[in-house]
C-alpha cells in the first residue's frame, strides 16, 4: 500500500514537468507518455494548458490525473483533458533537447514535437476503446502537403505500457528530415479532434522575411530590401561569420526594430543582443522562447551610443550552435550631428499655430463624439421599438397555435376516438411546455425547431392520417445552428389545415433543410390543391409570420430572411432562405 501511494505521488509530481531548460542544460524525454489538458493552479489562480506525464509502465494512471476528486490534486482544480480522445505521445527515452509548442489549427491547437535525432514517435489514444473505436478515424499528412494516409479507421486496440483496458493504437512513426501531422477525429462531430505535429526536419538558421526600423526624422519607416534579405539568409546558412550590411543610426532616432520570420511553428527561437558601449560589452537575452513570427526590439535597448549585434538562434544554450544555424546582423548608434545653421522657424514661432491646431482638433473631436452619441441613442431606441413589436407578434402566434391544437383535440373527442385524443393530448402538453420555455427567446437551435415540427405533425397525423417526411442535409450539426423560434411551424400548420386535411391518408407533407454556400434553405411542400401565388394568403399565422420576418430583417440587416410561396403543381411549396446564416 505504501509503495502504491509513493508511486502515485511521484506520478502526479512528474505531471508538472515541462520540457524546457532556460539555462541551456540537456534534458531528456524519459520513459514517459505526454498527455495534454487544462488545469487551474490554486496557488496562482491561473487556468491554462498543461503537459501531463505518466510512466510508460503505468499509462492507466492518466485517468487518475483527470479525476478532480483525487486527493493528490489538491494544488489544482478543473483538471480536464484536451479532448475526450485522450491522445498521448511517447518519444525515445534518451531523446534530449526536444521542443514542444502549441500550433493553432482553426479553433483547436495541436502540440508539436521537434525531434533533433531520427528516433521514432508512438501515438496512442486512451479515450478510444472497444465501445467507441468505430466512431473515430485518423489521417497522416506529410510536410503539410501530402496526405499519405487519408481518413481511415483506427488501426486497432492494444493493451501495452501497463494499461488495464484496451486503448486505441494510432501507430509508431519515423520520417527523418520531414514533418508529419497525425490527426484523430470523431466521424460525426468534427469538433472532437486532436493531433500532433512531429518534426524530424534538419536544423537550419532562422530565416528573416523582413526587418523594419521605425523612428523619427529620416528613419521614420525603413524596410530592408529583398536582395539584402536574400544575402543575409544565404550568408548565415554558409559557414562564414560576416555581416553583409551595417546600419548606422543617430542616437534617439530609432524607436524600435521589427523582425518578421518565416513560419517556424515547431522551432522556438532565442534572440540576443550583443552591445558594446564605451568600454563595456554585454549580452542581453531579449527573448528565450519565441514561437510566433514577429518580434519587436524596443527603444530601451537602443538608447546608448555603441556597436550592436543582433543574434537569432534556435532556443538552447547561447553560443553552442554552429554558425550556419545562427542568423545575425550588426548596426551602430552614433551621437547626433549638430547643425550649426538653424533652418526654418523656431519653436516659439510655431507654438501658437500648434496650440490653435490642437484646439481645433479638440473641438472637432467633441462635435464628432456628440453626433455619434446621438446616432447611437436613436439607433438603440429604434432597436428596442422593433423588439417590442416582435414580442407583440410572438404573443399572437403562440395563442393562435394553441387554439388550433385544442380545436384538433375537440374534433377527435367528438369523433369518439378517445385513444387518439389521449395521445394527441400527451404530445400537445410536451409541445406547450417547449413553446412556453422558448417564449422569451428570439432564437433557438435548428434541432429544437425540427422537434417542434415533428411533434406537431405526429399530433395532426393522429387526426388526418396523412404521411410526412423531414429531411436535413445541412453540413453543420442542428444543435450548433440557431434560427428564429417557430419560424417554420406556422407554415407547416398552414399546410396541414389548408392542404392535406381533406386528403386524409393520401395527404403528404415534406420539410427539407439544406445549405448553399453560407445560406440556410428551409422548405415546406405539400400535395394539396395548391394556391394562387398572386394573392396574399389569408391565413392568420402566415400574415403574422410575414410581419415577423419583415421586423427580423430590420433588426438583423446583415442576415436577411427571404420568404417565397410557390405553386408546386400539385400542391404548394414554401421556401425560406436565411442569407449568410453560416458565415
Amino acid at each position: 500500500m505504501k509503495i502504491k501511494l509513493l508511486t502515485s505521488i511521484l506520478t502526479i509530481i512528474s505531471f508538472q514537468v515541462i520540457a524546457q531548460d532556460i539555462t541551456g542544460k540537456d534534458y531528456f524525454f524519459g520513459n514517459n507518455f505526454h498527455f495534454h489538458g487544462y488545469r487551474t493552479d490554486l496557488r496562482m489562480m491561473q487556468h491554462g494548458s498543461t503537459i501531463f506525464q505518466t510512466s510508460d509502465t503505468m499509462v492507466w494512471r492518466i485517468f487518475e490525473t483527470f479525476n478532480n476528486t483525487n486527493k493528490f490534486n489538491q494544488r489544482s482544480k478543473n483538471i480536464t483533458p484536451k479532448s475526450p480522445i485522450l491522445l498521448g505521445i511517447k518519444l525515445s527515452p534518451m531523446l534530449k533537447n526536444f521542443f514542444t509548442a502549441e500550433v493553432p489549427n482553426y479553433s483547436k491547437t495541436y502540440y508539436s514535437y521537434l525531434i533533433p535525432d531520427s528516433s521514432e514517435a508512438t501515438v496512442i489514444a486512451m479515450g478510444i476503446n472497444e465501445n467507441n473505436i468505430s466512431h473515430y478515424h485518423y489521417r497522416l499528412v506529410l510536410n503539410d502537403s501530402i496526405e499519405i494516409k487519408k481518413w481511415s479507421p483506427i488501426p486497432g486496440l492494444q493493451m501495452k505500457y501497463g494499461a488495464k483496458a484496451p486503448y486505441g493504437n494510432i501507430g509508431t512513426f519515423k520520417y527523418p528530415g520531414k514533418k508529419l501531422l497525425v490527426e484523430v477525429a470523431h466521424k460525426d462531430s468534427i469538433g472532437i479532434r486532436d493531433g500532433y505535429i512531429i518534426d524530424w526536419s534538419k536544423k537550419i538558421n532562422p530565416r528573416i522575411e523582413q526587418i523594419i526600423v521605425r523612428g523619427s526624422s529620416q528613419y521614420g519607416y525603413y524596410g530592408l530590401n529583398l536582395d539584402s534579405l536574400k544575402n543575409l539568409n544565404q550568408a548565415n546558412s554558409s559557414n562564414r561569420n560576416i555581416n553583409l550590411f551595417e546600419w548606422t543610426f543617430e542616437k534617439d532616432s530609432v524607436n524600435e526594430f521589427d523582425l518578421y520570420f518565416e513560419q517556424h511553428e515547431t522551432r522556438p527561437y532565442s534572440i540576443y543582443l550583443i552591445r558594446k558601449t564605451e568600454n563595456k560589452k554585454d549580452t542581453i537575452s531579449l527573448e528565450w522562447w519565441k514561437i510566433d513570427n514577429h518580434f519587436t526590439i524596443s527603444n530601451r535597448f537602443l538608447r546608448d551610443v555603441g556597436q550592436y549585434t543582433l543574434i537569432v538562434q534556435e532556443t538552447g544554450q547561447f553560443g553552442v550552435f554552429p554558425k550556419d544555424e545562427v542568423t545575425q546582423f550588426g548596426f551602430n548608434i552614433i551621437e547626433p550631428k549638430i547643425d550649426q545653421k538653424p533652418k526654418g522657424y523656431t519653436f516659439k514661432q510655431i507654438l501658437p499655430f500648434i496650440l490653435a491646431l490642437l484646439v481645433l482638433i479638440a473641438l472637432g473631436f467633441v462635435f464628432y463624439r456628440w453626433k455619434v452619441r446621438r446616432k447611437l441613442i436613436k439607433s438603440e431606441r429604434d432597436r428596442e421599438l422593433l423588439k417590442i413589436q416582435m414580442q407583440g407578434i410572438r404573443s399572437q402566434l403562440n395563442p393562435h397555435f394553441m387554439f388550433n391544437s385544442i380545436n384538433s383535440i375537440q374534433n377527435l373527442i367528438q369523433k369518439g376516438d378517445i385513444k387518439s385524443a389521449k395521445n394527441y393530448l400527451v404530445t400537445f402538453s410536451s409541445m406547450t411546455r417547449e413553446v412556453l420555455e422558448d417564449s422569451e427567446k428570439e432564437l433557438h437551435s435548428l434541432s429544437s425547431e425540427l422537434k417542434l415540427i415533428n411533434d406537431y405533425l405526429i399530433m395532426e397525423q393522429l387526426r388526418f392520417g396523412f404521411k410526412y417526411k423531414i429531411n436535413s442535409s445541412i453540413a453543420i450539426h442542428p444543435d450548433n445552428l440557431d434560427i428564429p423560434v417557430m419560424l417554420l411551424q406556422p407554415f407547416v400548420e398552414n399546410a396541414v389545415k389548408h392542404a392535406v386535411s381533406n386528403l386524409m391518408e393520401k395527404g403528404y407533407i415534406e420539410v427539407n433543410v439544406s445549405s448553399s454556400e453560407n445560406d440556410v434553405m428551409l422548405e415546406v411542400l405539400d400535395n394539396g390543391k395548391g394556391m394562387d401565388t398572386n394573392q396574399q394568403s389569408s391565413g392568420f399565422g402566415i400574415k403574422l409570420s410575414r410581419k415577423r420576418i419583415e421586423i427580423l430583417n430590420r433588426l438583423y440587416s446583415q442576415n436577411q430572411i427571404e420568404l417565397t410561396l410557390m405553386d408546386n403543381h400539385p400542391g404548394c411549396k414554401i421556401q425560406i432562405i436565411l442569407k449568410d446564416w453560416l458565415s
